[in-house]
């Protein structure tokens, strides 16, 4: 089996490749195919100092039910739930209550990456811990867009766009369609990751699919693997 798990690349899209298939099955099959398997096998193409790979579509990381949303990376970086309400189609329905949170995983040089799509009009991705306070990370409807405190972004991407919109997010995520957004050469001054804590700026609407961590710079090459291998699965 490949080091890329199951999963190969034909035009564009992941092509099976275990004992089942000779990796030879048009766009169509293979749709097939990632719908019935993407719950239970198939890895992320850049695996390079990945520390967190929570996956919402994928059954080891989570299957249905319970608070814990499991780390494929192997580093058994666990996230703790609250109040998930979770889709059979590989996400979690975004509401002010739904909070996601590990201790330890944030720091510099960072690249956190969120596939997810959501409408709200304001919202922080990441506050110090599940404790909120000055800590943060986000977007708002006014002033430059990008809200951070206590961490500098070197670069914000969206899907495969070498366009770095740092200081104007909140003009780039809000929209019907489910999104792969990348924060680059983040250096924290917290550890906790913290989703959907800060009071008020919660996301009220959306959809979560993924959360990846690297303890790296990622390269745009690297951010254009990744939206492909998510693009291959049907999500962005």
């Amino acid at each position: 089996m490949s080091d890329r798990g199951i999963y190969g690349w034909k035009a564009g899209r992941p092509t099976m490749t275990d004992q089942e298939n000779n990796g030879n099955f048009n766009n169509d099959e293979n749709i097939h195919l990632i719908k019935t398997n993407a719950k239970n096998t198939g890895g992320v193409p850049v695996t390079s100092s990945l520390i967190v790979e929570w996956d919402a579509g994928k059954e080891p990381s989570y299957g249905g039910s319970g608070s814990t949303w499991t780390d494929l990376s192997g580093n058994n970086n666990h996230a703790t739930l609250t109040n998930p309400n979770w889709n059979s189609s590989g996400y979690f329905n975004l509401a002010t209550n739904f909070q996601v949170s590990k201790t330890g995983v944030l720091g510099s040089d960072r690249t956190v990456i969120y596939v997810m799509q959501t409408t709200d009009v304001q919202s922080l991705f990441d506050s110090n811990g599940n404790t909120g306070g000055s800590d943060y990370l986000g977007a708002y409807r006014s002033g430059n867009k990008g809200y951070y405190s206590n961490v500098s972004v070197g670069a914000v991407y969206k899907n495969n766009s070498s366009t770095n919109i740092v200081s104007n997010l909140y003009d780039h995520i809000r929209t019907s369609n489910p999104i792969m957004i990348s924060f680059v050469n983040a250096d924290f001054n917290w550890s906790g990751f913290g989703f959907n804590y800060y009071g008020s700026y919660q996301f009220d609407s959306g959809k979560l699919y993924a959360v990846l961590i690297y303890s790296r710079n990622l390269s745009l090459s690297e951010i254009g693997q990744l939206y492909t291998y998510y693009n291959g699965r049907g999500i962005v």
